[in-house]
């Protein structure tokens, strides 16, 4: 007799309540995997979606560019700077920021952490 049918014998009513405390587990996992997989299916659906949107609006950008005079694509966006400086002066800054954080080489760190204590590098 092995020790899982002995404890049964012994506490029937405490085994079926495991028993049932599993089965309820289960249905739970199941519902939660089938859940889960409901929600990555929505969620790629929604990625292929918003991709499909992006590379069309591309697309419609460079034939309407390329369909235009340079001196129409000037007379447009400068107008739409007087238009809109706040979002011009913001695009501008951002470029700024990205440009600068692409060429200047990140900080070397001050210290270094051993055994839980920052100790100091010194560089000769």
């Amino acid at each position: 007799m092995s020790m899982s049918d002995e404890f049964r014998d012994e506490y029937p009513e405490t085994a079926a309540r495991a028993k049932a405390k599993i089965e309820k587990g289960k249905v739970a996992l199941d519902s939660a995997q089938e859940s889960a997989s409901d929600l990555y299916d929505s969620a790629k659906s929604t990625a292929r979606n918003l991709a499909s949107q992006v590379a069309d609006g591309a697309r419609d950008l460079t034939e309407t560019i390329r369909d235009q005079d340079y001196g129409d694509l000037y007379d447009q966006g400068r107008d739409f700077a007087r238009r809109n400086p706040g979002w011009v002066i913001a695009g501008v800054a951002l470029a700024g920021f990205l440009v600068g954080r692409s060429i200047t080489k990140p900080a070397r760190p001050r210290h270094v952490v051993v055994g839980g204590r920052k100790l100091p590098i010194r560089l000769s």
